[in-house]
């Protein structure tokens, strides 16, 4: 016999019982358990016989007290002990039964059939007796609590209308003002009262008193009373309920925490769900923390009493006496709230504070030191698990928990209207109770089901446990469930995997600010309270005419006052909680707008007693806003009127406010930041400004001071309070030309008579300039370049460095800074975010370098007029690439930098010597030329220049208006000036890592990626149909960059303009063909036949990306795409630029956009971290390109395989590779044997590779996982099956059914891995094992492991055909052979409800198949009885792995079943007739899909099913496979992989 295996948690549980008489007296009976399933009996029956089977073993338990004169008056009250006094499970049973005869009886405690049965407290024994008794008597319970409020309860009782209310004696006033008040009310029972304490007895003399006098016809007893009526002997049990399981049992009302209270219907089936709901593996010893109103405290108590446990209720309802009464309790496993272990930790840290201020140790040893006290004390010495309910916790309080008490927490998510508290455990779907479940769009969120990586959307739920409704709601029931009769949570939900989902956020947590910002209120408040010691609790608020957060903050003072002395100021106060709101939003990643700016202080927490949470201490948040809202409010005014009055004062000229003083409140007041939080030091940007919000605040500082700060100079590095109070303060002369000095203020249109060189350099310049010869143009020796620390400009600068390196010349470059060493190391930086082989170039080139602090935006570049003149003297070419590029700014923001700059630029080549000007300018300014006098190349530049808000306008005109300065200056004066037009400058062909993460062209190819979808062209097609080639017009930066270093070499003299386009691009060089080479990467793009549907689709995507992505996305480049491009681009003249490239020799295909290229774009984007690396294997085409794949890191572990076919089973040492950023790691604890091993290691199939280590039955730990994984988490028990890798790019890939895949199958071993070198995987026989996310599967805990590990093939092999067959309650199947395979198909037919028939040669498999669940057993040597079988089974499983006649088991089949093999993989013989004359089939079925797997795993999870299994050690593998071909185990071998 096969010793029977538990599952680790109950083993656990075992091992601590052989010394504890409590938990042996509570261990579960699997009989009385598997009589609460059965929906024939009525569920009061089935209670009643478990109750009785239970007996005189304990089952609730309340704190023992005794009664006694405490002050001398007189008066007893209670004093509690430290012990529970408990009833037992037959003291239970007969006081419902009581209740039930005393409701049942004529008179005026009866209640009907189908009547409400109303019940305010917390919880307790009475409590529960009183719900029991309601489904005795078939009425309806509804449980409520009187922190509800009068109104609100008399609103809700008033639909309900009761025929009885009972009440905890400390609500009794309640329950006479609802007396009173609801008419159907015709009896008040009070329960909790001891007729001896003298606080109850008065209390319940006075209601009684009430009700005489004002509500005489309402009849009153104590529940002692009420008992005492009845006769527990006498109580027979009702006939079935017209309504069977659909019977209104129970109305739970929701927690009010988003309005008033609905009352959710909860039928029958569900409330035999919650009997039902813990498997009967271990003893249950929990306690009562939750109220019985609320669904966890029912399923809490309903499940343990399920399985004939005990359950203590905690003494106050409040939660003051819990971790005592967790400590008395020595409780196995507890249901948390997340409130609760935040007490347990805050408790932990005030411990530890005081523990290392008082002893003096150091904060690691107090940390050390309380850990240990708290284990195995503070919550009893017995508790092996925890659960944690009705909202999520934290990672932290997870690996609090783990490191205090050795628990790992279960995240459980349910509901009321599930009807469930068991949809999810740790993120993972509960099969069955879970029928199916569904995500729903939310746009107006941006929340998608087509969002990349995961689909994202209302969390959509079919339970066999629904509720019906909302009771006499309509309104509120229409709209609970879809028009499929899907549930709707109102969660939403990240699906990460099959079966895997992940709350994030509410739908009604969400509200939008007046900038358009989505914010999840509720999530902030998570983030903000678990994440600060300071804030206790805090109430977020926002308004949608607002563009920033407000809040209420409960702080706690114990925390403050250890910072900030006993008697803190409430303004050291509020300055610290806002310090760590900034703390918390840079390490939370929070954006500034969801950051509260302002907020009120409140000293007493939120709690149930004040109504502003919930019974299970939720936030209420329409209470909060009907407390705080008005307060809220007035901050926001208070808010605006401070701006408007401080703009006042700032603009009084008797305002005695300095400089600096005026722009530290600016600054402030732009940026949402408190002044106190202003560095004069620190730059507009590294205070969190932008290029846009540098506009609003020049305005500002010109509204103010009547002077004008260019944003050149706000967004400076050099710049800041000290740097722009010194600009107000100096005159005109210190500063550059500005719009209005040399346009005037006219807005719409700007004349070139405007643009002379006069307005912008002093007349002595100009007249020193012309007396000076201009020198014949030699090789530069010393360049002069700006713009280095930018895109183009740092390629420039090194091949600069590389040319001047070779003739022992210098490069000077001038970088906005502080200081030289500060511009340094501004460049140093530049290149090193470039990428490791560009700063390593750079790095070679540095004694050919020197670097100068300026800005060409300031009078003589930002230098002093000595360094200027002495510099001007020793350079002889000076390239200008620098500018402010921005295409939204306007001319007059862009005017100083890009206009005044290039007459600066002017005068430095004036001054000294002339010197030759390459100038960097744009394909924007074409926009302004003549064309009537000449091509793009040669025409005259425009006499005017329309301003718009049109996309670059001001960026364009900025550089017009460069060029027409150039251009005097050439003519003037002779200077020779190179003009390059540059357009779309893209990534480096050839140095990796140097791309523009900010052009169109990389942010649309990080948007099609993000979001997945393209259009099926981006332009229009043909007139035939086909797609139109149209080139992508741009260059490889390093393309540009050489052209602007070499032009000077063949073009000395004149004004050359460079138009550079890319007029070498191939015609099929297009966006199209981009997406085809992105697909070919490995990318999963679906292409949309109609442009309008993938714009909208692409629009929302985008809109829905995580903030930061949305700032790299294409979203604000939209416009461009909304339509299929209808033309080729513009190819302007460019034969000087052609000819440039001739005369460099430029090969044709360095200017090429081909695969090649694009496939390196995307590379350096993933290098950057923009994207991820392709989801699947790149194209063949695409792997031509590459010389070799990236070599796979390794790690040795040891196994045990055979190295031929006619080998033994040896130990031997393996190649693992080390996890990588999608992988989980895992230290394998059992793996099944398999008959598929031995065939494999024989080479029975012909196609082993050697040497071979098998397994695919595994099951592990999770030692480690990659950066990308999700899903899994250090320590989860998980199991990997015979796949670890498809191509997950064919039909049955797509359609989920990964084992039938076409393009690339990877087993687990013997087989090829495309993604990993080809390398030949190796099996489960093996000490670890690393394996893709996609392909591990979570195990439930509390399953035994050991007899999991079969389930991965034999279960799987089993369980797949019988749900792709549908097999449910009603039919009739048969299964053939009772061996590995066999045995789990009967086990689990037998478990979806299926009139389960074993059909054996053998006789003596007959009681084990019985054992295992069939329902009978057909021998099919037996001819008479295959004969009376004949033609009345809906399906039969063959398992037989060997060569068999099939014809007999055709006989079987009804009209139209199906005959599924399963086991032999050989050449079988059957009758056709006996197939065609009934429409019968064959199939087939081929292990199962990784859902399925999941699926198969919840179900066992849920119905406690493993495999019969005999334990075996490595080194007996060899007689196991022995014994495995003499067919002598039962039934499935299981190796001890640490054993």
């Amino acid at each position: 016999m096969t010793k029977k295996k538990y599952p680790k948690f109950a083993e656990r549980v075992a091992a601590i019982a052989e010394n504890d008489a409590q938990l042996q007296l509570h261990m579960p009976r699997a009989d009385l358990w598997d009589g609460l399933g059965d929906d024939s009996v009525p569920l009061a029956s089935n209670i009643d016989r478990l109750l009785e089977g239970y007996g005189d073993r304990p089952a609730l338990g309340e704190r023992e007290y005794v009664l006694e004169d405490g002050d001398g008056s007189g008066q007893l009250t209670r004093r509690y002990g430290p012990g529970f006094n408990t009833v037992s499970y037959g003291q239970f049973r007969d006081r419902v039964r009581s209740i039930a005869s005393a409701w049942r009886a004529p008179g005026s405690f009866h209640v009907a059939p189908d009547e409400f049965v109303c019940m305010m407290g917390f919880a307790g024994i009475d409590f529960s007796a009183l719900d029991v008794a309601c489904i005795y008597t078939q009425t309806v319970s509804v449980p409520i609590q009187a922190n509800y409020g009068f109104e609100m309860l008399r609103g809700m009782l008033e639909l309900i209308e009761p025929s009885l209310i009972a009440t905890a004696t400390a609500d009794l006033d309640m329950a006479v003002q609802l007396a009173e008040a609801i008419p159907s009310i015709k009896s008040v029972i009070v329960f909790d009262y001891d007729d001896g304490d003298s606080e109850n007895k008065a209390a319940w003399q006075a209601s009684k008193s009430a009700l005489a006098d004002r509500c005489p016809d309402i009849a009153a007893l104590s529940l002692d009373e009420l008992v005492a009526l009845g006769n527990p002997q006498e109580w027979q049990m009702m006939p079935p309920h017209k309504d069977g399981s659909e019977r209104l049992t129970s109305i739970i009302h929701s927690s009010g925490s988003t309005g008033t209270p609905k009352g959710a219907m909860l039928p029958e089936r569900a409330v035999v769900a919650s009997w039902n709901g813990v498997a009967p593996n271990a003893p249950a010893i929990g306690i009562g923390l939750a109220p019985l109103n609320h669904l966890m405290g029912r399923l809490l108590t309903q499940g343990t009493m399920g399985v004939g446990g005990l359950i203590n209720f905690t003494l106050a309802d409040d939660m003051s006496t819990l971790i005592e009464d967790i400590r008395v309790t020595r409780p196995i496993n507890i249901a948390f709230v997340p409130r609760i272990i935040d007490m347990i930790y805050q408790d932990y840290l005030n411990q530890v504070s005081r523990r290392a201020n008082e002893t003096g140790v150091s904060e690691n040893q107090a940390r050390e030191e309380v850990l240990n006290e708290f284990r195995g004390r503070y919550l009893g010495d017995r508790l092996l698990g925890g659960s944690v309910g009705s909202a999520p916790t934290t990672k932290e309080m997870r690996d609090f928990m783990m490191a205090c008490f050795n628990i790992p927490l279960v995240d459980g998510y349910g509901s009321t209207e599930s009807g469930t508290g068991r949809v999810t455990f740790n993120n993972r779907i509960l099969r069955p109770g879970v029928l199916d479940y569904k995500l729903r769009d939310m746009p107006e969120l941006g929340y998608l089901t087509s969002d990349k990586p995961y689909p994202r959307g209302e969390f959509c739920i079919k339970t066999n446990t629904q509720i019906l409704g909302y009771y006499k709601n309509p309104k509120s029931s229409a709209k609970l469930l879809d028009e499929e009769g899907f549930y709707l949570s109102g969660d939403i939900v990240e699906e990460r995997g099959p079966d895997h989902v992940v709350v994030i956020d509410r739908c009604n947590d969400v509200l939008k600010l007046s900038q358009g910002e989505y914010v999840a209120v509720g999530r902030l408040g998570t983030i903000f309270e678990s994440e600060s010691d300071i804030v206790q609790q805090i109430y977020v608020y926002g308004n949608s005419l607002r563009s920033y957060l407000v809040a209420t903050v409960v702080p706690d003072m114990q925390a403050l006052k250890s910072v900030l002395g006993d008697t803190p100021e409430p303004k050291a106060i509020h300055a610290l909680i806002r310090e760590d709101f900034q703390r918390i939003a840079g390490t939370a990643d929070l954006k500034s707008f969801e950051v509260p700016r302002e907020f009120i202080l409140e000293h007493e927490p939120f709690s149930a007693e004040n109504g502003l949470l919930t019974s299970v201490l939720k936030k209420k948040r329409p209470a909060l806003k009907e407390k705080y809202g008005d307060q809220l409010e007035a901050l926001y005014a208070a808010g605006e009127q401070l701006k408007t009055d401080q703009l006042k004062k700032l603009k009084d000229p008797a305002s005695a406010l300095s400089s600096v003083d005026k722009l530290r409140i600016l600054l402030a007041s732009n940026l949402g930041i408190e002044e106190q939080d202003v560095d004069n030091a620190k730059s507009y940007q590294a205070h969190g400004g932008d290029s846009l919000g540098s506009v609003t605040f020049a305005m500002a500082i010109e509204n103010v001071f009547g002077t004008e700060i260019p944003s050149n100079d706000i967004l400076s590095p050099a710049g800041g309070i000290n740097t722009w109070a010194k600009i107000l303060s100096s005159g005109a002369g210190s500063r550059l030309a500005n719009f209005n000095e040399v346009h005037g203020r006219q807005q719409g249109e700007i004349f070139a008579n405007d643009l002379k060189l006069e307005k912008f350099l002093p007349s002595e310049v100009l007249a020193k300039a012309a007396a000076i010869a201009f020198a014949a143009p030699k090789e530069a020796q010393t360049v002069f370049l700006t713009g280095a620390n930018g895109f183009l400009g740092r390629v420039v600068c090194l091949e600069w460095l590389k040319r001047l390196s070779a003739t022992g010349g210098k490069l000077v470059c001038l970088i906005r800074a502080v200081d030289d060493q500060a511009a340094q190391s501004r460049l140093n930086d530049v290149f090193e975010l470039a990428g490791e082989e560009m700063l390593s170039a750079f790095e070679s080139f540095k004694n050919y370098l020197e670097v100068v602090a300026g800005d060409f935006g300031q009078p003589y570049l930002g230098l002093t007029q000595e360094r200027f003149e002495s510099l001007a003297e020793e350079v002889d070419l000076i390239s200008h690439g620098g500018a402010l590029v921005n295409h939204v700014m306007d001319y007059q923001s862009l005017f100083v930098p890009n206009v005044g700059g290039v007459a600066e630029i002017i005068r430095f080549a004036l001054t000294g010597k002339k010197k030759p000007i390459d100038f960097v300018s744009s394909v924007a300014a074409s926009a302004h030329l003549q064309f009537n006098t000449g091509g793009t190349e040669t025409a005259e530049l425009a006499v005017s220049a329309k301003l718009n808000d049109r996309y670059a306008n001001g960026y364009g005109a900025s550089k017009w208006a460069g060029e027409l300065l150039l251009r005097e200056a050439h003519q003037r004066f002779g200077v020779p000036v190179r003009i390059f037009r540059g357009d779309m400058m893209l990534a480096h062909r050839d140095i990796a890592g140097v791309i523009n993460s900010d052009d169109m062209f990389t942010r649309l190819l990080y948007s099609v990626i993000k979001t997945g979808v393209a259009p099926k062209s981006f332009y229009e097609a043909n007139p035939d149909g086909s797609r139109a080639l149209v080139p992508y017009d741009g260059l490889p930066v390093n393309i540009v960059a050489a052209s602007v270093v070499n032009g000077g070499q063949f073009f000395t003299e004149g004004a050359t303009v460079f138009c550079i386009d890319n007029a070498f691009s191939d015609l099929s060089n297009s966006l199209d063909a981009f997406v085809d080479w992105i697909i070919d990467a490995g990318y999963d793009i679906q292409r949309l036949q109609a442009h309008e549907d993938w714009f909208s689709r692409f629009k929302r995507r985008m809109t829905a990306l995580p903030e930061e992505d949305k700032k790299r996305s294409a979203l604000a480049l939209l416009k461009a795409f909304e339509r299929p491009n209808s033309f080729v681009p513009f190819r302007g003249e460019s034969s000087n630029f052609q000819l440039l490239i001739s005369k460099m020799g430029i090969a044709d295909s360095e200017l090429q956009l081909d695969a090649t290229y694009i496939h390196k774009c995307l590379s350096d984007m993933a290098l950057h971290g923009l994207i991820d690396k392709p989801s699947r294997l790149p194209s063949p085409k695409m792997l031509g390109e590459r010389e070799t794949l990236t070599k796979t890191e390794t790690t040795v572990t040891q196994a045990y395989g055979v190295t031929s076919n006619a080998s033994d089973v040896t130990a031997m040492n393996i190649e693992r590779r080390l996890p990588g950023a999608k992988d989980v790691a895992i230290d394998i604890e059992f793996c099944g044997v398999c008959h598929s091993d031995i065939h494999f290691a024989h080479n029975d199939w012909g196609a082993t590779q050697y040497p071979l280590v098998p397994g695919h039955e595994i099951i592990g730990r999770v030692v480690a996982v990659g950066k990308d994984v999700a899903e899994f988490n250090v320590g989860e028990r998980v199991a990997v099956g015979c796949l670890v890798d498809s191509c997950r790019t064919c039909e049955s890939c797509e359609e989920g059914l990964e084992q039938y895949c076409d393009g690339g199958l990877v087993m687990t071993y013997n087989s090829y891995d495309h993604r990993h070198q080809n390398t030949l995987t190796s099996g489960g026989y093996s000490n670890n094992i690393v394996v893709d996310k996609d392909f591990v599967m979570a195990v439930p805990e509390h399953l035994d492991p050991a007899g999991a590990a079969p389930l991965l093939c034999a279960g799987i092999t089993t369980w797949s055909p019988l749900r792709e067959w549908g097999i449910k309650k009603g039919m009739r199947v048969g299964v053939v052979g009772l061996g590995g395979l066999g045995h789990m198909a009967v086990k689990f037919s037998a478990a979806l409800g299926a009139h389960t028939v074993m059909i054996s040669t053998s006789r003596e498999k007959a009681d084990d198949a019985r054992r295992l669940g069939a329902a009978e057993v057909l021998i099919s040597k037996d001819l008479d009885a295959m004969r009376e079988a004949k033609e009345s089974f809906d399906f039969i499983l063959d398992t037989v792995p060997v060569h068999h006649d099939v014809d007999d088991y055709l006989r079987l089949l009804k009209r139209d079943a199906t005959l599924c093999l399963v086991g032999a993989l050989e050449p079988l013989e059957f009758h056709s007739g006996r197939v065609a004359m009934r429409r019968k089939k064959i199939s087939g079925s081929s292990i199962g899909s990784i859902k399925e797997t999941r699926d198969m795993l919840a179900f066992c999870g849920e119905n406690n099913i493993t495999a019969d299994i005999e334990l075996i050690k490595p080194d007996e593998i060899q007689s196991a496979w022995s014994r495995v071909q003499s067919s002598d185990v039962k039934y499935r071998f299981v190796i001890d992989m640490q054993g």
